[in-house]
């Protein structure tokens, strides 16, 4: 699962030569929570690359690690999205549509298959120099088949991630 983590991370800070054709290419990092239907709240965060690419087009590039408890989960979601982003002095409104691939394991004998989601996202960002701080709300639609039979649910069965979180960045903008 390192592996998979570190091998997200450096997709997206691979980002980086996309600065040429990119405005305000920026890169940070991210700390969440999310509170899906079926299950506990979890906890996670990640690395976040983002870039503007005509006047209030942008596009939001994540990857990260979660993890839920009751019953264990652990999720590494990889993610992009469009924004719409309304800079004002200091202060910036965004709003975005986005996709991802997730991809989960459990406790011990409880298995889930990978799958694809969809979310959407307000939020409001402060420019701090090159350094900018988000605060985001998000919805997730989510859902993930159980492969192998645990934590209160059987082979076969549907656990329902869609939910609201929140989410807490900082990126430095190139």
């Amino acid at each position: 699962m390192k592996r998979v983590i570190l091998a997200a991370s450096l997709l997206c800070l691979s980002f980086a030569p996309a600065k040429a054709f990119l405005i305000d290419l920026e890169a940070g990092g991210y700390g969440a929570w999310w509170k899906p239907q079926d299950l506990d709240e979890g906890y996670g965060g990640g690395a976040v690359v983002r870039g503007q690419v005509i006047g209030v087009l942008g596009v939001d590039v994540r990857a990260g690690y979660f993890s839920f408890s009751d019953p264990s989960v652990d999720m590494i979601p990889i993610e992009a999205a469009l924004m719409l982003r309304f800079p004002i002095p200091i202060v910036s409104l965004f709003a975005g549509l986005g996709a991802g691939y997730y991809q989960f394991s459990g406790e011990d004998g409880f298995e889930l298959k990978n799958e694809q989601g969809w979310f959407g996202n307000a939020g409001v960002e402060i420019s701090l120099s090159d350094w900018r701080v988000f605060l985001e709300w998000r919805y997730q639609l989510l859902d993930a088949e159980v492969d192998s039979a645990g934590g209160g649910f059987a082979a076969g069965d549907e656990i329902d991630f869609s939910g609201s979180g929140f989410t807490l960045g900082l990126t430095y903008r190139f």
